[in-house]
């Protein structure tokens, strides 16, 4: 705590980083005393104290932004290709010129990084003036033929040499060298010369514009070579201003190249007075791109680094009038409290002598200014101890004065200590909060003297804490979790760690990280009656680490770094939890300092395998309860809306707690009136944590006696004591009552409009208002324009958050706008202020930057761009195949083209390029140029995969018989001319179908048994469907068949005989039978229905009958019924049903009259049953159609009298009851 390293760290990782060149501050000047800090390049750390030498010394000056020595660049690069392996120890077998080509011969990244630039015994016996004198001979050998290719080595050889000179710095006894020896000194100035001629030194590679020119410029910065190369550097900025002036890369060497002169050593003031007085266009290249319009719309840093230089150049005397000269027309080249402004006016020389040059804008009077135009509202609370400056409104900072009582209450609750350290002097915090990102810029180095490449700051000393309101776009946390992380780095310094950030023992510790990170985090999920959250923030990041999780070991002994500190915070939330004494000791060895005895405890959890086992189970037990996670959010707590404005109903309101007697007494007067409560008893509860829950479960009661004065309340306790019955402790209730003058009046929006910022002509922005209800009413929004040029409206103006678009200007003109938002009951207004900067060109714009395009492989792809030019200049387009790493990115090779198409045919692309993807993404950079500026739009064309696999049929129906076997074969080829797999897969879908569990079967013929199929399948349906998903496929593609195969319901009643006829008298009873039989069932259904169609039918009025057996009784049929035909015809038709089908038989009797109504058998002589034609069922034989065995005497006569025994057997027959068989 304390530096600006100490808690920078967290904030940085918070915001998202800057766009490389788009920093305006310019460094802090060297004279200027700034804080203790680190600045960390590359792998290693340095120390600078109250002074920016010692970095510069490293990398040239104290970095600006993320442009500042490209180390955002750098690293990116390396994270991109990861570290090479290097050869420092072959280098260190080597000797002279043989180690120093093993140099050149280094991966790019070897230099970016790592063990070169780090102090220790193998660059100590590396880096010696033997080395250095042949590294500075290799770069002389090999400039003659130097084309910018990587395979010179000329970038490592240059990073080598400063590497060196860096080392050696930092331990100096231990060489025989330093930048002023010689002959190595002329050595070097000779090896920069030797690369430079105007060829050269404009070559259009990557490598030598952003890497060799860098190391060259930064080696002439470190070691003080301005006025050997003075003429060199002249020419390379007037050969970048003719021939390349629209290059970025080449810009940012003009930056450079002014930041080179920005560091001059006093040794060299007079020969480079005299060397600039010579110079007769020196000024007008400074006057030049300090003020040059045309590039400012491609990199807006530009001017920083001759505006800058312009203001230290006021120390060389014999150039001061000059110099004033020039710094008088600058500053009208820029609006003023611009961010090119503040390069000016924020110069420690230009401060010396702004009485003369002036006067307005010295530092004693116009700071002050500058402070109440960017932090014009002061909200103090606790009587004073904790102060806002701001531009954000009242209830925004009372938020989060909110948010720190329950932040407070838990680290109390958690630490169990109320007693700051004795060296503690930071009982008032201070804090500094700008209404936008784009004014914390602006302002913060000037009136601070502190950098913005983060998303905060605290200084512990001073115990002031900066940061700024930020959007989502621009940080994933919020300003209340940044504020909440700070605070309690605050409260852990004033009342556990001993001394300040850096000079306690505490800072000693090889594991101080992980706690005061981790601590700070943990508890910045605080709540006032729920205990400490765990942030979604924090363990939606961690779930997404599985299996690359930190483990406890990793996390106590980790130095540095961002991803430690959300596991860090897990690591206390879990003992606090789950090992709550080891917790409790931790925290009382910080608080009592006793380092030795925190440094053992991080020894003994380092190496507990089964601690960390529990560590890692109760990290995903976090994970599977999302429920649990929480997005921090302190509840609104106005104090205008508080019901509670008595403190004696405060104190009635303690009176009625149970078990607990509570001393009340008002504090902190000034601004909210608040109330403490502590308890004269204890609190007496298991364990430590069951005390917490009490406390809870306090908070929760009294909150229902002070009605929503409770959401201002927290309690907490102090010291715990030890007892036989457990624990006990006293609580301590603070909280807030409500103002006098405000109860039962409706309150107006809380609004919070978008800081004022500076925008290009021609430009795009949005503009949004945080705007909240303090009685949650639907809000409406108004947005119009007060004054300046009119501005294009891209969207509709009655939003929160509109798009608009800058005109085209002569000049820097201002431009407002005002929003009004309403409950429907009142209004607010805010006014937001855009800074337009004219631009002398300005780029081409596409209406979008990037396009997905979709296509299918065999069609031409054809693809067009068209952008716009506000200047109505010519564009010229160039299309670039791009080259990305990524699983569907594939790099056909396509020639570049210009034009504002291109178009090619996919089936360029290879087959097996679609192996395994189900697409391919070509992409393409299309480049819109007006020969000056130029835009981008990437076109990213999306080509789904082709369908190799041709399958003859598709679809196939067949229709099998129940109980058969059946083959089924699907033919298909690959365009691949591969084999291809053949899958077969039933599709169960739909009651029709029938599962027959054939999991997945392989070829391209199946032989299906259909018996398998059980005769109950068919009960609800009259088919089975067997439906079979087939799939092809071969190393790229997939197709697929469907095979459908129908099986009828089959027939399961078998019925003997299905149809029958008898021939019978009237007045005989008939017994009728069917027998069937049934695979389905044994019991079988019969109905029978007479069948009356026909003349000769008589309808016997049965109805419906049901069984095998019927006994028909035929005398019901009337004698006259006979009258006019000769006999009767009696038809069933017999239904036979199982359930699950149904069959038929047909019995037909034909009836003649009897022997009674004169028409018997011996009248004629011919007898159905005697003349063996009556078609019947006689089966023994005997023409009788009783089918009765014969008795040996014929039913009918030949004409001749009947014998006795035959009228006997008439006579009998005709007795008993005729019985007819159908078998």
């Amino acid at each position: 705590m304390g530096s600006k390293k100490a808690y920078i760290a967290y904030i940085l990782m918070a915001v998202l980083s800057p766009a490389l060149g788009a920093s305006k501050a310019h460094p802090i000047s060297h004279n200027q005393s700034i804080e203790k800090s680190d600045v960390q390049f590359q792998h290693f750390t340095i120390q600078s104290h109250n002074s920016s030498e010692s970095v510069n010394k490293l990398i040239g000056a104290m970095p600006k932004k993320d442009f500042r020595h490209s180390l955002e660049k750098k690293r990116s690069k390396i994270a991109k290709q990861g570290l090479e392996e290097c050869n420092l120890s072959s280098a260190l077998a080597a000797s002279g010129m043989s180690r120093a080509e093993i140099l050149a011969d280094e991966a790019v990244s070897c230099f970016q990084s790592g063990e070169y630039w780090l102090l220790s015994e193998d660059t100590k016996a590396l880096y010696n003036m033997d080395t250095m004198l042949a590294i500075t001979d290799l770069i002389k050998q090999r400039s003659g033929q130097y084309d910018g290719q990587e395979t010179s080595g000329m970038f490592q050889l240059f990073a080598a040499l400063r590497a060196g000179f860096y080392v050696q710095g930092q331990e100096t006894e231990s060489f025989d060298f330093n930048e002023f020896s010689e002959p190595l000194r002329t050595n070097v100035i000779e090896a920069l010369k030797s690369i430079f001629d105007e060829r050269k030194m404009i070559i259009e590679t990557d490598y030598h514009k952003e890497e060799v020119v860098y190391e060259w410029l930064y080696l002439i910065y470190n070691e003080y070579f301005h006025t050997s190369l003075f003429s060199e550097l002249m020419q390379m900025l007037d050969t970048i201003q003719n021939d390349a002036r629209y290059d970025k890369q080449w810009l940012a060497n003009v930056w450079r190249i002014f930041d080179v002169f920005s560091r001059t050593s006093s040794e060299d003031k007079s020969a480079l007075t005299q060397l600039i007085l010579d110079d007769s266009a020196f000024f007008e290249r400074l006057r030049y791109w300090s003020s040059d319009r045309s590039t400012l719309g491609l990199v807006d840093y530009i001017p920083h680094a001759p505006l800058y230089l312009m203001g230290e150049l006021f120390r060389f005397e014999d150039l001061y009038e000059q110099v004033k000269s020039e710094f008088i027309l600058a500053l009208d080249y820029y609006p003023v409290d611009s961010e090119w402004f503040f390069t000016l006016i924020d110069n420690y020389y230009f401060q010396q002598n702004c009485a003369d040059v002036a006067p307005k804008y010295c530092e004693s009077t116009y700071r002050n200014e500058v402070l109440n135009k960017a932090f014009p509202f002061t909200y103090s609370f606790d009587d004073g101890r904790f102060v806002v400056r701001t531009g954000l409104d009242k209830a925004r900072v009372e938020l989060l004065y909110n948010a720190s009582k329950q932040v407070k209450a838990q680290f109390h609750r958690i630490t169990k200590n109320l007693t700051p350290t004795p060296e503690d002097s930071a009982s008032v915090l201070t804090m500094f909060i700008a209404d936008s990102r784009n004014n914390y810029e602006r302002y913060q180095r000037f009136l601070f003297n502190l950098g913005t490449d983060n998303g905060g700051i605290y200084i512990e000393k001073d115990a002031t804490f900066y940061t700024y309101e930020r959007t989502e776009e621009e940080s994933f946390l919020s300003l209340e979790e940044l504020f909440r992380h700070e605070y309690v780095h605050y409260l852990d310094g004033r009342y556990q760690i001993h001394g300040l950030w850096g000079e306690g023992d505490f800072y000693s510790s090889p594991h101080e990280h992980w706690y005061s990170e981790g601590l700070a985090e943990f508890i910045s999920g605080s709540t006032a009656s729920q205990g400490v959250k765990i942030r979604s923030n924090i363990i939606g990041r961690v779930a997404s680490e599985a299996g690359e999780r930190m483990s406890i070991s990793e996390i106590v002994n980790e130095k540095s770094g961002f991803t430690v500190y959300r596991y860090a915070s897990l690591l206390h939330s879990f003992l606090y939890e789950h090992a709550n004494e080891l917790h409790s000791q931790i925290l009382k060895a910080i608080q009592t300092n006793n380092i030795e005895k925190y440094n053992q405890l991080m020894q003994q959890i380092a190496v507990n395998a089964n601690l960390n086992t529990q560590f890692q189970a109760y990290m995903d037990a976090l994970y599977s309860s999302q429920e649990l996670w929480w997005d921090v959010n302190t509840p609104w707590a106005p104090t205008t809306e508080m019901n509670i404005i008595e403190f004696d109903d405060i104190v009635e309101a303690f009176s009625n707690i149970e078990d607990l007697t509570f001393e009340c007494q008002t504090e902190f007067v000034s601004k909210i009136r608040r109330f403490a409560c502590s308890a004269n008893d204890s609190v007496i509860a298991n364990d430590e944590l069951s005390l917490s829950v009490s406390i809870d479960e306090l908070v929760s009661q009294v909150g229902e006696l002070i009605s929503n004065n409770a959401l201002s309340l927290t309690c907490y306790y102090g010291e715990v004591l030890i007892s036989e019955t457990g624990v006990e402790a006293s609580p301590i209730c603070k909280g807030s009552m409500g103002d006098f003058d405000s109860q039962g009046i409706n309150h107006a929006p809380i609004i919070s409009g978008e800081g004022n910022f500076r925008l290009f002509d021609g430009g795009e922005a949005t503009l949004d208002v945080f705007a909240f209800d303090p009685e949650n009413d639907p809000l409406t929004f108004q947005w119009q324009q007060l004054s300046g040029p009119q501005f294009l409206f891209n969207s509709a103006l009655n939003v929160k958050k509109i798009e608009l678009q800058a005109p085209l200007v002569e000049r820097d003109e201002v431009a407002e706008f005002k929003v009004t938002v309403s409950d429907g009951h009142s209004s607010v207004e805010d006014v937001v202020s855009i800074q337009l900067v004219q631009l002398d060109n300005h780029a081409p714009k596409f209406e979008q930057r990037s396009l997905d395009l979709d296509f299918n492989y065999g069609d031409e792809i054809i693809l067009s761009a068209e952008a716009r030019d506000v200047d109505d200049d010519a564009i010229n387009y160039r299309w670039e195949e791009l080259d990305f790493d990524s699983e569907e990115s594939l790099f056909i090779g396509l020639p570049s083209k210009v034009g504002n198409s291109y178009s090619f045919d996919s089936t360029l692309i290879p087959l097996e390029a679609f192996s395994g993807k189900e697409r391919v993404i070509v992409s393409f950079e299309v480049q819109a140029s007006d020969n000056v500026f130029s835009t981008e739009q990437f076109q990213r064309v999306y080509i789904s995969k082709p369908q190799t696999i041709i399958i003859e049929e598709d679809f196939q129906e067949f229709n099998a018989e129940f109980g058969e076997s059946i083959s089924l074969s699907v033919i298909a080829t690959s365009m691949l001319d591969e084999d291809v797999s053949v899958q077969w897969e039933q599709n169960i879908n739909g009651d029709s179908t029938f599962d027959l569990d054939l999991g997945v079967l392989e070829g391209e013929a199946q032989s299906i048994d259909l018996s398998v199929i059980p005769i109950e399948a068919f009960t609800e349906n009259s088919r089975i469907i067997l439906e079979f998903d087939v799939s092809v496929s071969d190393s790229i593609s997939r197709d697929t068949a469907l095979v459908r195969v129908y099986i009828e319901r089959p027939q399961t009643i078998t019925v003997d005989n299905d149809f029958q006829e008898f021939h019978v008298k009237r007045s005989e009873t008939i017994n009728l039978s069917v027998h069937a039989e049934s695979l389905a069932s044994e019991n079988l259904n019969y109905i029978w229905n007479q069948n009356n169609e026909g003349e000769e039918s008589f309808d016997l009025q049965l109805g419906t009958l049901s069984g095998q057996h019927q006994e028909i009784d035929l005398n019901q049929i009337p004698e006259n019924a006979f009258e006019g035909r000769s006999r009767i015809i009696i038809e069933f038709d017999v239904e036979i049903s199982d359930g699950l089908n149904t069959n038929r038989a047909f019995v037909r009797v034909y009836v003649t009259p009897s022997d009674d109504d004169g028409s018997d058998d011996g009248d004629d002589g011919s007898d159905d049953g005697d003349d063996g034609s009556d078609g019947g069922n006689d089966s023994d034989g005997d023409n009788d159609s009783n089918n009765e065995p014969d008795d040996g005497a014929s039913s009918g006569s030949s004409g001749g009298v009947m014998s006795l025994f035959t009228i006997f057997m008439i006579l009998l027959r005709n007795r008993r009851k005729r019985v007819i068989k159908l078998n």
